[in-house]
């Protein structure tokens, strides 16, 4: 469905050259995200009235780029009014167009062919002379602009570049444009002349920002080939230089921390250069280079083994840091780093003690703030926002770290954290790349402290009998689920939840607690099972808990046995039917039917490891396990969930299965560079799951001697 057209365009194409020709195009015949194109020439025409200007470019980004990926039948036609407006000094939105032409610039290079319209390269060819021509104009900041789009020209266009940037007085722009030419040189096609061209520049006598930016893209473009020559420039040019913001609009970043971040980090596998920096950034005396040098820092440790002792004391040593926001930082990376951060174990502590003092003596304000706050609306509001609140951050981050710990020191404000108004935690789990600061997750701090289930029960009981949030029952459920039969004296919160919209947590919670729980009345299971008009998420919870319970698959078997044959991956059905055991034997050759559909990851994994509970063999069974490690045979290739997994069933079905993995356990243990998926805040952990599931394994052999377990 086309989107509306924009009322009130009063431009005439016949006034202004930029629009010549804009009728010609049969628009109507086009296509966008939208469906018709009709609407575009409005659009374009109202790009050159000021007031409806930002909203007519707005309209064609989301319609004709949308989110990128593909080349719409609209684009090619479009292409060559943006960059003519985008050269009109009286036009109010440049930037704004030269940005559009970019991500469309950007999307024709990268999207795969059969989405790419066929006019668009012809298209494309036309703009870039038309953009180059914008290396002249007047303003700096849309010569700078034009670079973006240029980046995805033809690298024979980088000499185009060089001239301009012999002319080229500002220096914002001057960065701008050897920060482009980097781009060029790490890009397919480049040729060996314009590397050493852009190394000269890196190691010549240029200004000190210009030489970082062509040390920096060098390192880029050889991401597996460490350089100390241009990891010295880089480490120079940031002691010597203030990132200004001359500096931001030269690499376009918004802020001199997200610019500082990027540039230590773009050193890549250079683990000395990199840890050498963060080291730097964590002792400066400016308090926002030392949040940079906590972020390189979390970085750094989620993937080198090696970097956890020389870093995580110049990390312990901020959290008493007078930056609320550096004491948080710090107390999320040692968080993370589980195991490691004990010897700091009292420093955290204190750190939780500090903040709460601190907090009671503010009146607790930031916590009704933390809770009870209308939404923030812009930048400036939600930055003021955040500093008020980062006090509690670093206490509720400190107390998290103690609980990853298993710390005794934790169970008794989590216990006052349950019994009271704030928890400080989210009820949902959150997973994201980067350095996010997302809230940390209630489930994650109650998990390792099973141990002290005795003392958090009272509290947690409570809390669950008098919770109407669904988002609160659920994950207070998940927590009971992971303590198991520790969670035994909650059978009556978690009964009370089983004719609720939180029943099918309640009930897995209920299956986890074992034979405590089985005694329930199978009636009333039953009856939930039967349950008319349940989603489907919650009719296989269901069915699978009252299986866990009754020792009765018949539920379960009807309503996961269809997804065998369904249309999505039947992962579900497969990890049943291994929990089943042999009595799934029946259905072992619907089984190995969906295999050819699915080759990769967690279903041929699943797969084999049913088929060795299912029958007992090991020929068919162990060679689909050891598939999902097959990624970790290639050098630099990082594991996923599935692998962790995968080594856990191959010691399961014995010595034999851990023989044929054996190269592939062996070098997860020793690596120095974690085989996990780096730059979060799970690396860590799952790296430590993995290395354990691993050397777990090889210890199971009677040949092996116990080893010690790779560090965190």
């Amino acid at each position: 469905m086309s989107r509306p057209l924009t009322q009130g365009a009063s431009v005439d194409d016949r006034t202004h050259p930029a629009l010549a020709g804009l009728d010609d195009v049969d628009w109507a015949s086009l296509s966008h995200a939208y469906g018709a194109a009709a609407d575009v020439p409005a659009h374009v025409r109202d790009a050159l009235v000021p007031d409806r200007a930002a909203l007519a470019v707005d309209e064609l980004r989301v319609s004709v780029y949308h989110q990128g990926g593909h080349i719409c039948s609209a684009a090619p036609p479009l292409l060559p009014f943006l960059v003519a407006l985008a050269a009109d000094p009286a036009v109010t939105v440049r930037a704004e167009l030269l940005a559009l032409t970019g991500k469309l610039a950007q999307a024709g290079a990268d999207c795969r062919e059969r989405f790419r319209d066929p006019g668009w390269e012809a298209a494309w060819a036309t703009a870039v002379p038309a953009l180059l021509r914008l290396l002249e104009d007047p303003d700096p900041a849309m010569r700078r602009e034009c670079l973006f789009p240029l980046r995805y020209a033809d690298p024979g266009t980088a000499e185009a570049l060089w001239a301009a940037l012999e002319r080229e007085s500002d220096p914002a722009t001057r960065i701008a444009l050897v920060d482009s030419l980097g781009v060029f040189a790490g890009r397919p096609g480049r040729t060996e002349e314009s590397v050493r061209r852009l190394r000269r520049a890196a190691l010549s006598r240029r200004a000190p920002l210009e030489r970082l930016a062509a040390a920096v893209r060098l390192c880029l473009a050889s991401p597996d080939a460490p350089d100390p020559e241009l990891t010295s420039v880089v480490a120079e040019a940031l002691r010597v230089s203030q990132l200004d913001e001359e500096a931001c609009a030269g690499w376009d970043f918004a802020s001199p921390a997200g610019l500082l971040e990027w540039l230590v980090n773009a050193l890549g596998p250079d683990r000395e250069g990199r840890t050498g920096l963060a080291r730097t950034l964590l002792a400066s005396p400016q308090p926002g280079r030392r949040t940079v040098g906590l972020r390189c820092a979390a970085s750094v440790l989620s993937r080198w083994r090696s970097s956890v002792p020389v870093l995580l004391p110049d990390v312990a040593a901020l959290l008493p840091d007078a930056e609320p926001e550096n004491r948080h930082l710090a107390a999320r990376v040692l968080g993370m780093c589980g195991e490691a951060a004990r010897p700091w174990a009292d420093a955290l502590a204190e750190l939780y003690g500090t903040a709460a003092a601190a907090s009671a003596a503010e009146g607790d304000g930031a916590a009704r703030g933390a809770g009870g706050e209308a939404p923030a609306r812009g930048r400036e509001e939600r930055a003021a926002r955040r500093a008020r609140q980062a006090p509690l951050r670093a206490r509720d981050t400190a107390l998290w770290a103690l609980a990853r710990l298993g710390d005794v020191r934790a169970v008794g404000p989590v216990a006052e954290r349950l019994a009271g108004e704030r928890l400080g935690f989210a009820t949902h789990q959150t997973h994201a790349d980067g350095w996010w600061t997302y809230e940390l997750d209630l489930q994650e701090v109650l998990a390792p402290l099973v141990a002290h289930a005795d003392a958090l029960l009272p509290a947690l009981r409570h809390r669950l009998a008098a919770a109407a949030s669904l988002d609160v029952r659920r994950c207070l459920c998940r927590a009971l689920e992971t303590w198991g039969p520790a969670a035994a004296p909650a059978l009556p919160e978690l009964l009370a939840l089983l004719d609720t919209e939180a029943g099918p947590w309640a009930l897995t919670a209920l299956a986890a607690i074992g034979p405590q729980a089985a005694a329930l009345d199978h009636n009333r299971l039953r009856a939930l099972v039967d349950a008319p008009d349940q989603q489907p998420y919650a009719a296989r919870m269901v069915a699978r808990a009252y299986w866990r319970l009754t020792g009765d698959p018949g539920p379960a078997l009807a309503v996961l046995l269809p997804d065998l044959d369904g249309r999505f991956v039947p992962h579900e059905p497969a990890a049943f039917l291994a929990e089943l055991g042999p009595a799934a034997a029946p259905y072992a050759d619907r089984l190995r039917a969906s295999l050819p559909a699915y080759t990769e990851s967690w279903l041929p994994m699943t797969t084999g490891y049913a088929l060795w509970r299912i029958t007992g063999e090991t020929d068919e069974a162990v060679p689909l396990v050891l598939g999902a490690l097959g990624p970790l045979a290639v050098p630099g290739r990082s594991a996923d969930p599935a692998m962790a997994v995968a080594v856990r069933h191959l010691a399961e079905i014995g010595p034999d299965a851990v023989r044929q993995a054996r190269p592939v356990l062996e070098r997860i243990v020793a690596a120095d560079e974690r085989p996990v998926r780096h730059g979060n805040w799970r690396s860590v952990p799952d790296d430590e799951e993995l290395g354990a599931a691993a050397l777990a394994a090889l210890n199971s052999l009677p040949e092996r001697a116990t080893s010690r377990p790779p560090s965190a």
